[in-house]
């Protein structure tokens, strides 16, 4: 799929970052008439020290039923801070896609921040290389279900250098009909020693027919870590509702 979109792509935008950029660079793509299929490949390249701030939004006409497929490409040198705002706001109609890919160097740190409200059908994933030494990730994520909404999340973190830490944060609201689905993965690669890896969940589930899954996985190869996971999953009582 990632294939596909580099050698398909109908909208591209690619940032080299070479200092501190103090303003948000936003960019919103919409699906009309005009276009049902977007497929965007973005890419950040952030050099020793810089920092940005990339906010993409999509979003979707009320009467168009469409698709969308996403890849950004985040490259964070040494010392660079990198944040990337997703938010995704398709009509009930539309499927969507969005993969991101993170390489981090020495002492780099990239922030993901996704909101996910629409869509008939919505595939996340995120899979971040924490090479350098002291390189750090923190994934949040926010969404929200009803009628027979499908969200399937897939995330990965992968622990090459000493001492790198990765943050993932889920919450989200099951209503209707929904179901939702929440891969994390934190892999402790052989040399990562020092790293820590901590998974957050918390789902509230309003009504009897939605369906979660949450499915986190630790994969540790060195000794000297420290990984956690935790969820909270529940409904409230009718009088609270």
């Amino acid at each position: 799929y990632d294939n596909y979109v580099i050698q398909h792509a109908n909208v591209s935008c690619f940032l080299k970052v070479k200092e501190s950029v103090h303003q948000t660079v936003r960019m919103k793509v919409s699906v009309s008439s005009a276009s049902d299929t977007v497929i965007g490949s973005y890419g950040i390249y952030a050099e020793d020290g810089s920092r940005v701030t990339f906010m993409q939004e999509i979003a979707s006409d009320e009467q168009v039923s469409g698709s969308t497929a996403e890849l950004t490409r985040i490259y964070a040198k040494k010392g660079a801070r990198v944040k990337l705002i997703q938010i995704q706001n398709l009509n009930r109609t539309s499927r969507s896609w969005n993969g991101v890919a993170i390489y981090a160097e020495d002492g780099a740190r990239v922030e993901v921040v996704r909101a996910v409200l629409g869509g008939s059908c919505a595939a996340l994933g995120s899979r971040a290389s924490l090479d350098g030494k002291e390189s750090s990730y923190q994934l949040d994520t926010i969404y929200f279900g009803d009628q027979t909404q499908i969200f399937d999340f897939n995330d990965i973190a992968d622990h090459y250098g000493k001492s790198t830490r990765c943050d993932m944060y889920t919450a989200g609201v099951l209503a209707g009909k929904s179901s939702k689905v929440l891969r994390g993965t934190i892999d402790f690669k052989r040399g990562a020693v020092y790293a820590a890896g901590h998974e957050t969940e918390e789902v509230l589930m309003l009504g009897k027919s939605v369906r979660n899954r949450t499915v986190p996985l630790i994969l540790c190869g060195e000794e000297q870590v420290e990984g956690q996971h935790a969820a909270t999953i529940g409904r409230l009582d009718e009088t609270q509702i």
